[in-house]
């Protein structure tokens, strides 16, 4: 089984029309900042709040390591896609590249006819272009959209880097009336949004915390047929017991995503 990072209760107004990611009761996973309290999941045994609605089957074709996926950044990072209306023959920009980057480029791959990942981390790169992106560093980037889309921009940019300057460069790289999907965690009070551009640009600004509950299934199908394979941007395999050392090399971006295990 798998469980969603977040648990959402079912009754609650959000939930009833299908918008669990807000849910008045929602908690997050081993996350108190702007939820209440719900301890982690990186633990032998862990307590699941609204069971029911919160775990759900696997099926046998699909790996452990690959299902840990499906529980956040894989629905994130799609969510990200779909929030922007992503369509067939866009281009689309990741910037970041990130687990949740690294997924939006795994899901845009199927779609979009260029995908450009954007990093400054020559490894993160790539394993975007592993994942069927063109990978530039930022400096590069926008000659890049501009080559590609004969100067127009692109069509949706999703900004999974979660700081100042990743959303500025989004908003710089995407086309008028484009779409441009924040899914990097921002808290920044005082972000020096150009309005401006936005309004003679005609630019959309949409962000997404994903939605695991009602994109899990779909995913899994996705998964189970072999079209999505989440596993290729793991870098590193731990136990437990050094999760410690891997938050480190994690910090240190040494590493991109980790697994860890459990031993038996």
């Amino acid at each position: 089984m798998v469980a969603t990072s977040t648990i959402s209760d079912g009754v609650c107004d959000h939930c009833l029309r299908g918008r669990p990611s807000q849910c008045r009761g929602r908690s997050l996973f081993g996350y108190s900042g702007v939820y209440p309290r719900l301890d982690g999941g990186q633990a032998e045994l862990v307590r699941v709040p609204a069971a029911d609605r919160v775990l759900m089957v696997l099926d046998d074709a699909v790996s452990d390591e690959a299902a840990v996926f499906l529980a956040d950044v894989l629905p994130t990072g799609y969510g990200a896609l779909e929030r922007a209306g992503t369509s067939l023959g866009d281009t689309v920009v990741v910037v970041g590249c990130g687990p949740v980057g690294l997924m939006a480029v795994l899901c845009a791959a199927r779609l979009a006819t260029n995908v450009i990942a954007v990093d400054t981390i020559p490894a993160r790169r790539e394993l975007a272009e592993r994942l069927g992106a063109r990978a530039v560093a930022p400096e590069s980037s926008a000659a890049l959209v501009d080559e590609l889309t004969d100067g127009l921009g692109a069509d949706v940019v999703v900004e999974a880097a979660g700081s100042p300057g990743g959303l500025t460069l989004a908003l710089g790289l995407v086309r008028g009336r484009g779409v441009v999907s924040v899914v990097g965690a921002h808290f920044e009070p005082d972000y020096p949004l150009d309005n401006g551009r936005m309004f003679e640009r005609e630019i959309s600004l949409v962000f997404t915390i994903g939605d695991p509950f009602n994109d899990r299934s779909h995913l899994l199908d996705l998964m189970v047929n072999g079209v999505l394979d989440p596993t290729m941007v793991v870098s590193h395999r731990m136990p437990l017991e050094e999760a410690a050392s891997a938050y480190a090399l994690f910090d240190a971006r040494e590493a991109t995503k980790v697994i860890l295990t459990c031993s038996s």
